[in-house]
């Protein structure tokens, strides 16, 4: 487990470097910096207004997705905690 926990943390920490590098070769520290969102604006560097639009739509589907998992598994943190701790019973109405 410690294995594959730090060899997770070392992919992903890859792969943001490298997306931000590409970020920084395709728009600049200026671009970076000015832009509200320099995922689309790197596409559309590179590839165009349709692959901007995409991403910005891939950017919105993964949003949606991880605030619907912080809704349930919210909820579910404050039901266990109602049920484990009478101080904290009032949170279980909340699940």
């Amino acid at each position: 487990v410690p294995r594959a926990l730090l060899l997770g943390l070392s992919l992903i920490t890859l792969l943001y470097l490298l997306i931000n590098y590409a970020y920084l070769a395709a728009l600049g520290g200026a671009g970076v910096a000015g832009s509200a969102k320099p995922a689309a604006d790197t596409l559309q560097v590179t590839w165009g207004p349709r692959a901007a639009n995409l991403m910005s739509l891939l950017v919105m589907a993964s949003a949606l997705g991880g605030v619907n998992g912080l809704i349930f598994s919210a909820s579910r943190i404050h039901a266990r905690l109602g049920e484990d701790y009478r101080l904290l019973g009032w949170l279980r109405g909340f699940s």
